[in-house]
């Protein structure tokens, strides 16, 4: 049991390592003690509240580095993103985005040009 605990633990290490260089170009040096880094979840209420999207974020939330969170989720509410011009949204280091009736794309796509988040699904193939 302590074994595969153990391989767990590593594996999860392994994860969080890859999914933070991912996130973070190799030219920028980035230390834990920088914060966390800010994911910006840009998607309608509906599907901001599923269960799967609800299971993805708390998993982010749940990397731990040195006792330090290594994700901030910051979530964009509906009427910020229907109404809001895109220089007024929160400021995030990376960006979950996904379209379904009603999201404004043409503005989720302005604000990744102007603020140039790591985007975890390409947003002009949406």
């Amino acid at each position: 049991r302590g074994r595969c605990s153990s391989q767990h633990s590593a594996e999860r290490l392994a994860a969080q390592s890859h999914l933070r260089r991912s996130i973070i170009p190799s030219t920028v040096t980035r230390r834990i003690s920088d914060g966390p880094i800010t994911i910006g979840v840009c998607c309608m209420a509906k599907k901001a509240k599923s269960g799967p999207m609800l299971e993805t974020l708390d998993r982010l939330q749940a990397f731990r580095a040195d006792g330090h969170a290594e994700f901030a989720v910051v979530s964009f509410d509906e009427r910020m993103l229907l109404e809001e011009p895109v220089e007024s949204w929160p400021v995030c280091e990376a960006l979950i985005a996904f379209f379904s009736a009603g999201f404004p794309l043409q503005k989720a796509q302005a604000y990744a040009t102007l603020r140039k988040p790591f985007v975890f699904n390409d947003l002009q193939m949406q």
